[in-house]
């Protein structure tokens, strides 16, 4: 049983802002005085430092009316501070030393501050250590002024609620409660994480499904760009080819065309000595011995063959001269022809060039879509890997409740057995 060693109380009601000690032994201890002394102070101090915050139990209309107003002539009190050192050798409080006290400060401000062995404390924490205990200023621990007779006045099945309060039985019911909320809302959680797994999993694979198609997509665009680098490359050599067939073409005819004119031009100089060769010939010799007329006609012939046979010669070289002379215009616009395709293939050529170059570029882009592809899905997996780690943590979670919730019942089976004990007594009692 936990029991109340000291009372140090400074600055609450009536006792003024020096502090005032109480120390309590073990047995039966009354404090006694006239009316109005304070001794009810005292109860509500306690009733206070152990968390009770409401004004009408504290008899009081609001809390700031529990500092210390300084009397008739005193100083009023900016703030109130109730100790309680309490018993701990059989460690009902779950602190691990013999002596515990319980400190709470109250300022003017209306801010509370509570003190665990002069360590600050949550509220909270507080509370759910005391009730740990079975500590709870509102049980039959602290019977204030005519709380015997509504005691005596309860109905049965009131008397037994007040039993179970006391022995603790309706704690366990609200841990029991609580955790049974507390699993319910893990259940919750946990569908809820089901279904953002599930979503994670089905977005995770649509990025899969992008990630593939991105990756068809670059293969088949290096297909595409490899066909057409071998197109070009390959229209670029006949283009070349034919452009250096052309000009060897071109060329040939060119020297050909030079070498007809210099042999029309040797053809007619000869046809010149043979006429000048002639008219000697024939001013020389047309006079001599008619001996030698007959070998001079043959001569003649032979000569007037010769030129005939010139003349055959010189006409067909004319009209070499003349196909080749009309040849000369549709080479000249052949060469036209074969500059304007030449200019309109490089044309196509720089075209392609560009076409390679906005590809590359569109690669690049691809390649950081990729990346962020890749980036997002690397994330996605990161969330689904942290989601299952807390859906772990929530199973274990629930399996710690569920341990806890079967410990309560025990518990609570237990504390059932001591209330049938209890209620037995009670009925020998009144018997």
């Amino acid at each position: 049983m936990t029991l109340i060693k000291k009372i140090d109380v400074k600055g609450f009601k009536s006792l003024g802002n020096t502090t005032t000690s109480i120390s309590l032994g073990k047995g039966l201890i009354a404090i006694t005085g006239p009316n109005g002394s304070g001794k009810s102070n005292i109860f509500d101090a306690i009733t206070f430092c152990l968390g009770e915050s409401n004004p009408s139990l504290l008899r009081v209309n609001k809390l700031n009316s529990l500092l210390y107003d300084g009397g008739n002539k005193g100083k009023r009190s900016t703030r109130t501070k109730v100790s309680i050192t309490l018993d701990n050798i059989e460690r009902k409080i779950p602190v691990d030393v013999d002596n515990v006290t319980i400190s709470r400060e109250l300022k003017d401000t209306g801010e509370n501050t509570y003190y665990l062995n002069n360590k600050r404390i949550q509220k909270n924490i507080l509370q759910e250590m005391l009730k740990i205990s079975l500590i709870d200023p509102r049980s039959l621990q602290i019977i204030p002024q005519g709380k015997m007779m509504q005691v005596s006045e309860l109905k049965p099945e009131d008397k037994r609620k007040l039993i179970e309060d006391l022995v603790g039985v309706s704690q366990f019911d609200e841990r029991k409660s609580e955790s049974m909320k507390q699993l319910s809302d893990a259940d919750i959680k946990l569908q809820i994480a089901s279904a953002r797994i599930g979503e994670i999993k089905n977005r995770v694979y649509e990025l899969e499904g992008e990630r593939n198609d991105q990756i068809r997509l670059e293969q088949l665009e290096k297909q595409i760009r490899g066909l057409r680098a071998s197109v070009i490359s390959r229209n670029l050599f006949h283009l070349k080819q034919n452009v250096s067939i052309d000009n060897e073409n071109r060329i040939s005819l060119e020297d050909k065309l030079s070498n007809i004119k210099s042999n029309q031009k040797l053809i007619i100089n000869n046809i010149d000595s043979k006429e000048v060769e002639k008219a000697k010939f024939i001013e020389t010799f047309v006079d001599k011995t008619s001996n030698k007329q007959y070998g001079i006609h043959n001569e003649i012939n032979k000569v007037n063959g010769e030129v005939n046979i010139l003349d055959i010669k010189i006409k067909r070289s004319k009209e070499v001269v003349r196909n080749w002379e009309q040849e000369i215009p549709r080479l000249t616009k052949l060469i036209s022809k074969n500059d304007v395709e030449l200019k309109d293939k490089i044309k196509q050529i720089k075209l392609l060039e560009d076409i390679i170059t906005d590809i590359k570029k569109r690669r690049k882009s691809l390649n950081k879509n990729l990346i962020t592809i890749n980036n997002k899905r690397n994330k996605l997996r990161r969330i689904s890997s942290r989601n299952n780690v807390q859906f772990k943590r929530s199973q274990s979670r629930i399996l710690s409740y569920k341990n806890i919730g079967y410990n309560i019942e025990n518990k609570i089976d237990q504390i059932n057995n001591k209330k049938t004990n209890i209620d037995e007594k009670i009925k020998n009692l009144e018997d």
